[in-house]
């Protein structure tokens, strides 16, 4: 990996420990099955952006920096969807 990419990787790899743990709280909080299952899905989402697009990053040489640049943006794209859904899931939580 390039060393103009290991910074965002760090950063967003934090970003990932963080909504993780914030969507597996509310999770436990929620009782209606559906809202957890939503939950995991974000889950799904967050992890998805570190499995399929940062680890890749790591082993392969091959990437230029442009390359490692998409692919970085693919995976805060992934990531942003498991944020999406954690923030409607919080609107839902703060009804309840």
């Amino acid at each position: 990996m390039h060393s103009t990419t290991e910074a965002a990787v760090r950063s967003l790899r934090a970003k990932i420990v963080h909504e993780v743990e914030t969507l597996a709280k509310m999770e436990r909080t929620f009782e209606l099955e559906y809202f957890k299952k939503k939950c995991r899905f974000a889950i799904q989402d967050v992890e998805a952006a570190d499995s399929m697009f940062l680890r890749p990053m790591e082993t392969e040489t091959w990437r230029t920096p442009a390359d490692e640049l998409r692919t970085f943006s693919c995976a805060e794209a992934v990531f942003e969807l498991g944020v999406s859904a954690r923030r409607q899931l919080q609107e839902i939580l703060n009804l309840l």
